[in-house]
């Protein structure tokens, strides 16, 4: 894993994946990049009741769920201002979602490279 990224501020994240082990193996990659807290969500309405009460800095959202796409909370996400990283195995080009200085893209399986780049990338776009 890519060193602890370097920020003055404290930040966190919101993990939502439906892969019990791809969501604990990016929690406990997020920690050692430096996040303070990390929490999961298995579904958006259970990611959405999550962030009622708590802000995360950045989210990480798989776009394929058991229930469906996560377009919708993607969207509530950055409307609220908070970056996203989409991580799916789909390819970029069937995610209708247009370019923002806040989305990221993340191919599953997730290089620790690339999550190091693209985290580093949200934080800076805050």
């Amino acid at each position: 894993m890519e060193s602890t990224i370097a920020r003055a501020a404290p930040w966190t994240a919101l993990v939502l994946e439906d892969e019990f082990i791809i969501a604990f193996d990016l929690e406990e990659r997020l920690t050692a990049l430096g996040a303070s807290e990390v929490r999961l969500a298995s579904a958006a309405k259970e990611a959405a009741r999550l962030i009622v009460d708590w802000r995360p800095t950045i989210a990480l959202v798989d776009w394929r769920l058991a229930d469906g796409t996560s377009d919708r909370f993607v969207q509530s996400l950055l409307t609220a201002g908070i970056c996203v990283a989409l991580v799916s195995g789909s390819f970029r080009s069937e995610i209708p979602i247009a370019d923002q200085s806040r989305l990221r893209f993340l191919q599953k399986p997730v290089l620790d490279s690339d999550l190091a780049a693209a985290i580093g990338g949200l934080l800076d776009a805050i």
